[in-house]
């Protein structure tokens, strides 16, 4: 009899097991892609730059993020090179909801100070442009909470902003 009953627990779990397998396989990764940052606002103190996500569920069912982890890049080089230096680190938390198989545009304001430029201040004063890189994560939820990948290098021209 306790022979019967083992073999019945264990028939079980193999089935859960199964069912559980066959839904996990079924779920295609979301994709995330920034499409571009732009200026918000420029201030006495501080400038606002809007960065532009598209989060691409290829699922037949909704998913949520529920936080975009991201780190903004200024090039302090001049004249094509490269160097770049860490301007802020920040985590937008807002749950956004993507429904199934579509595309949710999502716009993430980034607030700075010009003090947080810092070796980029002089660059940006001499071209009149901030050469950025935003890198970052956004966490969905689906059957499984995980980190979407993004990143983008671009130029923003502050001369034309007032």
């Amino acid at each position: 009899m306790r022979m019967k009953r083992m073999s019945r627990a264990t028939a079980g779990l193999a089935v859960l097991a199964v069912l559980l397998a066959s839904a996990c396989a079924t779920v295609k990764r979301p994709e995330i892609e920034l499409i571009g940052v732009r200026v918000g606002g420029v201030g006495l103190r501080g400038a606002t730059l809007i960065a532009e996500l598209d989060v691409n569920n290829p699922n037949g069912f909704e998913i949520t993020t529920d936080s975009i982890a991201y780190q903004l890049l200024a090039n302090t080089a001049g004249s094509g090179a490269e160097q770049w230096q860490p301007v802020l680190q920040r985590t937008h938390t807002e749950r956004i909801v993507i429904d199934e198989d579509d595309i949710t545009r999502v716009e993430i304001p980034i607030d700075f100070n010009y003090s947080d430029l810092s070796g980029a201040t002089r660059a940006i004063l001499e071209r009149g442009m901030l050469n950025y890189r935003l890198v970052g994560s956004a966490y969905v939820t689906e059957p499984v909470r995980r980190a979407i990948p993004f990143s983008r290098t671009g130029s923003l021209s502050l001369t034309s902003v007032r």
